[in-house]
């Protein structure tokens, strides 16, 4: 069995989609009605930015806290009817498991 091929493959790339996304989740929450959802995701996404920021490695704990892929596809748009939310839900997931992972390199 292989494993699945990741998307992100350096903490540059991590970097920079964690961005986007927090650009991109910032931007639906302005957009739509409040969303409790959205605005777990965002928490979650602020939560790995300032874990990450400058270099640092982030703790085990902190790790292990994250649950940003999990329940985005739990719990965001769980019937799949919104394009946009559909096209960010990937991308979460990656960003979950590259951090849960955090190479040592």
């Amino acid at each position: 069995m292989s494993k699945m091929q990741r998307q992100l493959n350096s903490r540059e790339e991590f970097a920079a989609k964690l961005q986007e996304m927090l650009a991109e989740v910032g931007r639906l929450i302005a957009e739509r009605e409040p969303n409790p959802v959205l605005d777990k995701v965002e928490l979650q996404l602020d939560a790995v930015r300032r874990w990450t920021a400058d270099g640092q490695t982030p703790t085990q704990e902190q790790r292990r806290w994250l649950e940003l892929g999990p329940y985005s596809f739990s719990r965001l748009d769980p019937e799949n009817k919104d394009p946009e939310l559909c096209a960010i839900k990937p991308w979460l997931s990656e960003l979950h498991w590259y951090f849960y992972d955090w190479p040592t390199h």
